[in-house]
């Protein structure tokens, strides 16, 4: 049945705060046809498509019936590369390369919505691609059943992740039923393994879960989950159906349920998708307004701020924003007009000292915009400051920098450099 209403705030409450993670499975038909704008692919097919137009240039014999992708690259490997299978990776390079004329709009919507973690069961970079043109920081990497990989992420930063390979690297995608059948017994063994950094975040009760593009029936699809350590949410975990027709099993249902808490939506993925973002929209703003941001700081701190100001300048951020601080007034009561300007703010930036919280109103607007539901609070630690023991820090979205040492211990390219990653960060969670 659909989400109620009450389903939807909750839920919607979860993805804003950053503890909803999505999983992007192979049913996701989201490219248009050529001709009939009404019908829409998934990547599976078109590659499935691709190898039927090899097969019968080829003259190769095949089940045309057949859509399913693995069968069709069995055929055509075992056709054309047979005990050579390194070499159809020029295939998958020449599909990729079709797909760069793609502009699917349903991925357009996906990058809008704060999801801290992806991971894509399809190797495409749609989601990335988007997600770039935006101007949002995030980080992009691949499992490779082949060999082990490392990641350099912190839990704040976006995580868009391809378990099943990249087009990137053609090699680290599963083409052959044996190659998949070797993918899987690798993420089950861990050999190479998923690094911690990537399953801590799924393992996390706290955590709430959306699968688009699932077909649960698919046996494998268990041991993905069991792979990524995903454990039974506190909170939530949907699944739209991926087609009207689509029937999922009783059985099938009962251990997604008690595995996973997973609850199935009647509605189909363009349906749900299409809810979420204009919900979405509805409670916290349209995807394309420039966000309220506001900086908080005293003058004794401005060399820090003015840094800070630079590495803002020169992100992505910039363009998303409507940057307010001190500075940009020309007389007046400054305070007044400080105290609107941090009660209208979506985002609201604190740069913490013991200065700054012994003046008179600025600890008050701190605690004031972290019990405010709906308001982003980022603190910086500019200097020395108890702060932990003076503020509600649990209810700030981030605490910066990330190794608790005060911007005021840095100068120079350090200093700048230290601003960079904190933009980096902020610009991967405000949305």
């Amino acid at each position: 049945m659909p989400l109620t209403d009450d389903n939807w705030n909750a839920f919607l409450t979860e993805l804003r705060s950053g503890q909803c993670c999505l999983l992007l499975g192979p049913e996701i038909k989201c490219i248009p046809d050529e001709q009939d704008k009404d019908l829409h692919h998934s990547v599976t097919d078109l590659f499935a498509a691709f190898l039927k137009k090899k097969l019968d240039a080829a003259n190769t014999k095949y089940n045309n019936e057949e859509n399913d992708f693995f069968y069709l690259a069995n055929r055509y490997i075992n056709t054309n590369y047979p005990g050579q299978e390194t070499k159809f990776e020029s295939e998958i390079n020449a599909f990729k390369e079709q797909l760069t004329t793609k502009d699917p709009p349903f991925f357009k919507k996906i990058a809008r919505l704060p999801f801290n973690s992806v991971v894509n069961l399809v190797p495409d970079n749609f989601l990335s691609a988007q997600l770039t043109s935006i101007g949002y920081e995030f980080v992009d990497d691949y499992y490779d059943y082949t060999v082990s990989r490392d990641i350099d992420i912190t839990n704040e930063m976006q995580l868009v992740y391809n378990l099943f390979g990249s087009f990137e690297n053609s090699a680290s995608i599963a083409v052959t039923e044996q190659q998949r059948l070797n993918l899987l017994k690798n993420l089950i063994s861990g050999s190479p393994k998923i690094q911690d950094k990537i399953t801590n975040r799924f393992s996390d009760k706290k955590k709430s879960f959306l699968f688009l593009g699932f077909n649960f029936n698919d046996w494998h699809f268990r041991l993905v989950m069991d792979a990524l350590k995903i454990s039974k949410p506190n909170n939530f975990s949907f699944s739209p159906l991926i087609g009207k027709e689509q029937s999922v099993g009783f059985l099938t249902r009962e251990f997604y349920s008690e595995k996973l808490g997973l609850n199935l939506v009647d509605q189909t993925t363009e349906e749900f998708t299409d809810e979420l973002a204009n919900r979405y929209q509805a409670k916290f703003g349209d995807f394309d307004r420039k966000l309220k941001v506001v900086l908080d700081y005293l003058d004794a701190d401005t060399t820090q701020v003015e840094e800070f100001k630079t590495a803002l300048d020169v992100s992505g951020l910039s363009t998303r924003i409507e940057l307010w601080h001190k500075g940009l007034l020309k007389g007046g009561d400054t305070i007044k007009e400080t105290e609107e300007k941090v009660q209208e703010a979506e985002v609201y930036i604190a740069f913490l000292s013991n200065a700054f919280l012994k003046e008179p109103g600025y600890k008050e607007r701190v605690t004031a915009s972290l019990n405010e539901e709906n308001k982003k609070v980022i603190l910086v630690y500019t200097n020395f400051c108890p702060f932990e023991k003076i503020l509600p820090v649990k209810k700030a979205r981030i605490i910066l920098p990330r190794n608790n040492v005060p911007l005021s211990s840095k100068t120079g390219t350090d200093l700048a450099q230290v601003c960079h990653e904190a933009v980096r960060i902020i610009n991967s969670v405000v949305r």
